[in-house]
């Protein structure tokens, strides 16, 4: 993997109520060899698991592979490699969302934009896959797209990058998924990232998550940290409509906040001052878009990149409509 370390076997701990993790133990006797295992996955129904393995080929390639618990007792059976998997290119980071019947992944696999790509494969009635489609341009780069996570509405896709404009190695991004693909691409910010590597972010429900992280002040080398996922503090945009050539203020204009997919969030007038306010959510993108009969329209993209309480600040500048001469 890119952060230097190899996963050698596959572990499960307990959650406890506060969401910290215990009882650590080796996950099953059966799926854990003397070759390395990498990341697991499982059916929405839990009876198929799929996992990476190694089999310390030339270039230290993980293959994917699937079993079945037709019992649910844990007995893993019918083991075996899936089609797409090559001893040429790696397939790691691997994740289903119990929603949604596709597998997502990471791979150096040909025809990528660069490094490790994002991938997602269709998961047929039979447990069978599809062809992988790469997530395009809009997520993947010439460098390195790991961990992807998909939240369980299937509204966000969260990922690991060392490419886009990273605190330092890998960084979490959160990106949102729309009817046309992809929104742009938000970094989770300094609560959770650092100079050093950050990655696997994951969710347990509404209030808890975890992500992994190579920082100073843990255990040595990777650490799992535990992150509460609660808004820290009202968050709001403020804004003011001017005049672009006067700088004047503009009252009396239409301001529509937009979410990435087109649907309108709400709608304010601006005041004798031309200013406005809105109330949002943390780490999304916004658009802003500003009407008024005597000016030409205009709006600009935003984006909220903390959990913690913050007013954010927005000028936009209308252009006066040109008359025409009669």
């Amino acid at each position: 993997p890119t952060t230097g370390e190899h996963h050698r076997q596959i572990f499960c701990a307990t959650v406890k109520g506060d969401g910290d993790l215990e009882k650590l133990v080796l996950y099953s006797r059966i799926l854990n060899t003397n070759k390395d295992e990498g990341s697991i996955t499982f059916s929405p129904d839990d009876k198929i698991i799929y996992f990476t393995r190694n089999n310390f080929n030339k270039n230290n390639n993980y293959q994917l592979y699937k079993a079945f618990d037709n019992d649910g007792l844990g007995q893993w059976l019918n083991e075996e490699e899936l089609s797409f998997s090559s001893e040429n290119y790696s397939i790691e980071d691997i994740h289903i969302n119990n929603n949604e019947s596709v597998l997502y992944f990471s791979s150096n696999m040909p025809g990528g934009f660069g490094g490790y790509d994002l991938y997602v494969a269709k998961i047929k009635e039979d447990g069978s896959l599809s062809e992988p489609k790469n997530l395009g341009k809009n997520v993947n780069t010439e460098l390195n797209e790991r961990y992807p996570f998909a939240d369980i509405e299937n509204n966000y896709l969260y990922f690991s990058s060392n490419s886009y404009n990273t605190l330092g190695e890998l960084d979490i991004f959160k990106v949102k998924r729309t009817e046309n693909g992809y929104s742009k691409i938000i970094n989770l910010g300094p609560n959770i990232n650092s100079a050093s590597n950050d990655y696997a972010f994951t969710k347990l429900d509404h209030e808890n998550g975890y992500f992994t992280s190579d920082k100073p002040g843990g255990k040595g080398g990777s650490d799992i940290y535990h992150i509460t996922l609660k808004k820290n503090g009202t968050q709001i945009i403020k804004g003011t409509v001017r005049d672009a050539i006067t700088q004047s203020y503009i009252p009396n204009s239409t301001v529509e906040l937009t979410g990435v997919d087109g649907d309108i969030i709400e709608t304010k007038i601006t005041n004798e001052n031309g200013q406005f306010n809105f109330k949002v959510e943390s780490y999304e993108n916004y658009i802003i878009n500003v009407s008024n009969k005597y000016y030409e329209e205009n709006s600009i993209t935003t984006n909220t990149y903390t959990a913690n309480k913050k007013i954010y600040y927005e000028n936009i500048d209308l252009v006066k409509t040109k008359r025409k001469l009669s």
